[in-house]
Formats: C-alpha cells, sequence, structure tokens
C-alpha cells in the first residue's frame, strides 16, 4: 500500500517508488545531535517549546497555533478520530482510508475527475465532518490553485465542516500562495512535515498550523514526551533553511520540465503533468504489476497503484531522483521499447 517497500528484496535497488528530497541535512543533523548527545539523559520539554517555536518561525506564524506529531500521520490520526464522518477524493493517501476505517468512521469518496475537484459533489458535507486536500495530491503531483482552495474552504464553512490540507510535498512545488495566509483565522487544519522536504523519514517529525479549538483538542489527547530528543535537534534545522528550500525548488522544477521533455520521444510511456518531486507515468503496452515485475529486475522499484481508487492500473508512480538516476531509469524504459 506504500512506497519503500525495498525491505522485502534482497538485492539492492534504486527506490523510485518513495518520494524523498535528493538533498539532505543528515551531516548538520548529526553533527547537532553529536554536540547535543549528552541531553538523551534528560526528558525532553513537556511542552515541546522550542521545536514549537522552530516550527513557528519556519512557518512564519504563531506559535500558538502549532502542533507537533509522531510524523505527520499523528496528526492526521487524531484529526480523523475527532471527526463525525471523513471526505476524501480518489485516488489520494491510501492512510486516510485506513484511520477512519480502524475507527469505524463514515467515510465518504468523492471521485477526482481528471484530478479536478467536483464542487457539486460537496454539497453532501454536514457539521463535524473532516475533508481532506492532498496539495499537492498523492499520487499525480497537482498543485490546487488559490481559487480552488478558496473555493472549497467556502463551502466547508458553510456545511460547518473541517477542512485539512496535507501539504507534506508543498516546498517541493513553485506555488504562488501561502495556505497558513489564506486560512489562519479559518477552521483549517495545514499540514507539513519534516519526512519529505528534510529528506528525514526515519526521523518521524510532522507539525501543522491548526484553530485554537484543535489545539486544545490535540494538546489534551497526546501522550506527554511525544516529541523527543532527535525530533527537537532536527526541528533546529528548519532556522535558516531558505537556501535548502529555494535549492529544492529550482532542481525539482528543472527536472521535472526535463523528463516531461524527455518522456515525448518514447512510444509507451506518457509522463504526466506534475508540480511535485514524483509524476504518474502512463504506460501503453503494460499494467502496472507488469511493468513493477519487469522493473524489479533491472534493480529498480516502482510504486504500483494498489491501495488507490479511482485510477486505473495502466498508471504507476515515479519519484524523481538525481540526474543520474533519472537518466538510468529512461534508459531502462528505452530497452523495453525496443
Amino acid at each position: 500500500m506504500h512506497g519503500a517497500n525495498f525491505y522485502d528484496y534482497d538485492k539492492k535497488l534504486i527506490d523510485f517508488s518513495s518520494n524523498i528530497n535528493v538533498f539532505n541535512m543528515n551531516e548538520i543533523l548529526f553533527s547537532n545531535i553529536k554536540e547535543d548527545f549528552d541531553y538523551v539523559n534528560v526528558y525532553p520539554d513537556i511542552k515541546q517549546r522550542e521545536a514549537i517555536n522552530n516550527v513557528a518561525t519556519y512557518l512564519a506564524c504563531d506559535a500558538s497555533n502549532i502542533i507537533l506529531g509522531n510524523g505527520s500521520i499523528e496528526i492526521i490520526d487524531k484529526a480523523i478520530y475527532r471527526a463525525s464522518r471523513v471526505v476524501i477524493f480518489d485516488p489520494s493517501f491510501y492512510e486516510y482510508e485506513l484511520r477512519a476505517s480502524v475507527y469505524k468512521k463514515d467515510l465518504i469518496r468523492i471521485n477526482y475527475k481528471d484530478f479536478m475537484i467536483d464542487y457539486d459533489e460537496l454539497d453532501i458535507l454536514k457539521k463535524g465532518d473532516l475533508i481532506i486536500l492532498t496539495n499537492p495530491n498523492n499520487p499525480n503531483g497537482r498543485l490546487l490553485k488559490k481559487e480552488e482552495l478558496i473555493k472549497a474552504q467556502e463551502i466547508c464553512k458553510e456545511h460547518g465542516a473541517t477542512l485539512l490540507l496535507d501539504e507534506a510535498f508543498i516546498e517541493f512545488t513553485m506555488h504562488e500562495y501561502d495556505s497558513i495566509d489564506l486560512f489562519k483565522d479559518e477552521d483549517v487544519i495545514v499540514l507539513r512535515a519534516m519526512t519529505k522536504t528534510f529528506a528525514l523519514p526515519g526521523v518521524r517529525f510532522g507539525f501543522a498550523y491548526v484553530p485554537k479549538d484543535f489545539k486544545d483538542y490535540y494538546d489534551e489527547l497526546s501522550l506527554a514526551w511525544s516529541i523527543g530528543f532527535i525530533q527537537n535537534e532536527a526541528s533546529r534545522l528548519l532556522k535558516g533553511s531558505e537556501d535548502y528550500i529555494a535549492k529544492t525548488k529550482e532542481y525539482y522544477k528543472n527536472e521535472r520540465e526535463r523528463l516531461k521533455e524527455a518522456y515525448k520521444s518514447y512510444d509507451n510511456f506518457e509522463m504526466s503533468d506534475s508540480d511535485a518531486n514524483f509524476y504518474l507515468l502512463r504506460l501503453k503496452k503494460h499494467s502496472d504489476e507488469e511493468m513493477y515485475k519487469i522493473m524489479l529486475e533491472k534493480g529498480i522499484l516502482i510504486r504500483r497503484m494498489q491501495g488507490y481508487k479511482n485510477i486505473s492500473n495502466d498508471y504507476v508512480r515515479l519519484a524523481i531522483r538525481t540526474r543520474e538516476e533519472n537518466d538510468y531509469l529512461l534508459e531502462k524504459l528505452r530497452e523495453i521499447e525496443k
């Protein structure tokens, strides 16, 4: 159901299934951890003050609206637990459906139409609903336009529903708006994480800008010391990360354009438009399962459409990796075309 399942295989694979930044701050984080290692003998701050302030500085918002999670999935989990019903758009991230199932929540599914929102479908919203939009969406990588977001929130507000924007990949896009600025006085949860952008999936550090009532609920429900020493050290990377984010945006913008142009010369593969660090590849000759097995033999791990609804099995999802690795992928796809 997820990418990065290379643990299932003995041989070394190039992982195109997991959408992690090709840049990272591992050396800086490791250096910070070594320097502060004596603090592992001390309980972390139960109020998470330093980490919250670092996140607030990064997001340019008030610290009183910040919550932290052991990965963004913890925040998603508690938001779903609180909701009367959960409304999701297909195709999107499988964990929304799974967490709703765990808590036996009514799950309302709305199909994207060519990955666009059909606003007429939102008339089913009721007070207490949680509607989740992934921005940019997983698996296709489309960034929502400002007008689309505003319209969705207006409908949510009219019906008394809460909007959760999962923006785990937003830093890879050339977005021209700030969701927090757009909705800072509204019933909107804006979710981010260090997982993808800072290439730290093993650290498990997510955060969100939330309304005060949700923060009160979340703080009351959360376990004490849920954010430990390493997450706090990771939060320090957020400060002064402007150049890192700018480099990330520029690289992925250029590489998306380069790949889009390269795929024009292929007969059996078509790259979808994407604003993120991944994209859908339409398969004209094979199913996703067939392509998965073929690429495994070539030492490449890709993402099938298992777990996604409202998308056919003639698509696979691919991460944008280093230029050399992307070229290697293109080379192996060319072999399949022969």
